[in-house]
């Protein structure tokens, strides 16, 4: 489940597991106020703690609604062999050759011009048939060369380099119209279903999207695994950012959809989370026991606000780490997908786009203040682990005031250990130089009460624990 979306920075769900299973007890209450991929949803509702999840970006809490309730098996079977039959033949028909069993799977593009159409079969062992692009080929491209999309709303992007974003970038220019036509086609198939399982199939499309787009490289003069020098061309993906290489592929749209729903069947078959009984969008009900599980699209800052004083056992949590993924900007295709709008004003985060003027001093100064809510929400005697790591020192002003002298927060530093990502990834970088962990930051919340030394046991135990601050910005 961890692995059908390529949602941005995913943590290790062990550590986090072994978090919530030894600084709470069943039914106490865990919160996550950047709940992102929904690891610490999950693994919450796992172990029957109850959970409070906060995130601005409306993708993020739509994985965790998924994560937390999925589907019923027989619900996603049955769903897919529905789009199968209301979508397949005509998505297929899109690509097809001119002869009948003769669907194209990859069209090799340099630039406008198409150099290679492929038909791979890998059943039945005839693998990768090549062709020179025919005159049908390239009249079934310009059949939908100006489509314009009736579901996905227009993208809104700022002058960002490192993601290769400028406002003028149009849903057009990162797709081919015959990809947005059949992702409207999916979409349509969709709309068609009972309504309990079109949100998991709508997230399979946004998962599907980027090896959709035109963003999938074309591998040459080395192995796709190996690295080793090859003539041969294959297939790579979307990684991040909106680069549209030179040379690139556009990849049949029903095949990238039918993997992702396909992984997301096996997902759920595997899936062994006890049945929730109530699922709401507002913290109180979690606290108020009248819901186990709360996913709230808002502001963390605004929610956190609301919260009282001393009501939560656990803070767990994966915040913005200063400029090393730009969430919103990254997700606007997905989101667009969903028929959700945003509002990047409120995102804590620092972002190379200059226009939306978001800094390391409002970056810190928005930290500090979470911090501070952070603490007046936990309970006296227990833990806040902050999941973090940055290589510039400016980027840790936050949390080294708070080690310093707590500020306005009753938090004190405690220790922290190492924690591996589960994958590479080349949104924590894979460049030489970059970071390659993160570090799991404990702080406990002290005064009114002696509680919770129990609880610190259990961590210190932990491989790699420190109890001094870590060197900012280096690998420990």
């Amino acid at each position: 489940m961890y692995a059908f979306h390529k949602y941005w920075g995913k943590k290790p769900a062990e550590p986090i597991s072994f978090l919530i299973e030894n600084l709470t007890d069943t039914d106490e209450v865990v919160l996550d106020p950047f709940v992102g991929s929904g690891v610490v949803a999950r693994e919450a509702a796992r172990l029957q703690r109850r959970f409070v999840g906060i995130d601005l970006n409306p993708i993020a809490i739509e994985l965790s609604k998924l994560l937390v309730a999925p589907p019923e098996p027989g619900a996603v079977e049955s769903g897919l062999a529905e789009i199968e039959a209301r979508a397949r033949q005509e998505i297929d028909d899109s690509y097809r050759r001119g002869q009948a069993d003769d669907v194209a799977t990859h069209y090799l593009w340099d630039r406008e011009a198409l150099r290679e159409v492929w038909v791979v079969k890998r059943r039945g062992g005839r693998g990768r048939r090549v062709y020179q692009p025919t005159e049908n080929d390239l009249r079934q491209s310009d059949k939908y060369h100006d489509y314009q999309s009736r579901h996905i709303r227009p993208l809104r992007f700022f002058t960002n380099s490192r993601v290769n974003a400028s406002p003028d970038l149009t849903l057009n220019h990162l797709f081919t119209g015959r990809a947005l036509r059949n992702m409207d086609v999916l979409l349509d198939a969709i709309d068609s279903l009972p309504l309990s399982v079109q949100p998991a199939f709508r997230l399979c499309a946004t998962a599907a999207s980027g090896q959709m787009s035109n963003m999938v490289f074309a591998i040459t003069r080395r192995g796709k695994t190996t690295g080793a020098r090859s003539g041969k061309v294959e297939v790579g993906s979307w990684v991040i950012g909106y680069w549209r290489p030179h040379l690139h592929f556009e990849i049949n749209a029903w095949n990238c959809f039918s993997r992702r729903a396909h992984k997301l069947a096996s997902g759920v078959r595997a899936s062994s989370l006890p049945a929730l009984s109530v699922s709401s969008e507002d913290p109180s009900d979690v606290l108020r026991r009248q819901a186990n599980v709360a996913l709230c699209c808002d502001d963390t800052l605004n929610a956190l606000r609301g919260l009282p004083d001393n009501s939560v056992d656990l803070i767990v949590t994966d915040p913005p780490h200063s400029d090393r993924v730009p969430y919103l900007e990254l997700s606007e295709i997905w989101n667009a997908i969903l028929g959700y709008s945003v509002d990047f004003r409120k995102e804590i985060v620092v972002s190379n786009a200059k226009e939306r003027r978001k800094g390391l001093a409002k970056y810190n100064q928005s930290m500090k203040e979470f911090v501070a809510l952070a603490g007046r929400v936990l309970k006296w005697g227990r833990f806040m682990v902050i999941l973090f790591n940055a290589r510039d020192p400016l980027s840790w002003e936050y949390l080294r005031a708070l080690s310093d002298d707590r500020g306005e927060s009753a938090l004190e530093y405690r220790g922290h250990f190492p924690i591996s990502y589960s994958a590479r990834s080349v949104v924590q970088d894979s460049r030489k130089g970059s970071l390659k962990t993160d570090l799991a930051l404990v702080f406990q919340k002290l005064g009114g009460t002696s509680a919770g030394a129990h609880l610190l046991r259990e961590v210190r135990c932990i491989g790699g624990w420190l109890d001094t601050l870590p060197k900012q910005g280096q690998e420990q």
